[in-house]
């Protein structure tokens, strides 16, 4: 079974902005990754990848839970 590599983002991101974070990917793991891309704005802002059963999260969502996780502990 191959895993399927997804890119979610939220707000608007060009081609270029795609591009840019599948070239940053690809470089950062060695090999060439390939998206599907799909529109969550539920994340608020910025992106989601899911790659190899790895997730790797720039969301603002990400980031508003962290602050929220850190002010409770």
């Amino acid at each position: 079974m191959v895993n399927e590599n997804v890119l979610k983002l939220a707000g608007e991101f060009t081609d270029e902005d795609i591009e840019r974070i599948r070239s940053g990917f690809s470089k950062m793991l060695g090999r060439d990754i390939r998206f599907k891309v799909v529109r969550d704005e539920s994340l608020i802002g910025g992106f989601s990848a899911f790659i190899n059963g790895k997730i790797y999260d720039a969301s603002i969502l990400a980031r508003i839970n962290d602050m929220q996780r850190q002010l409770t502990d």
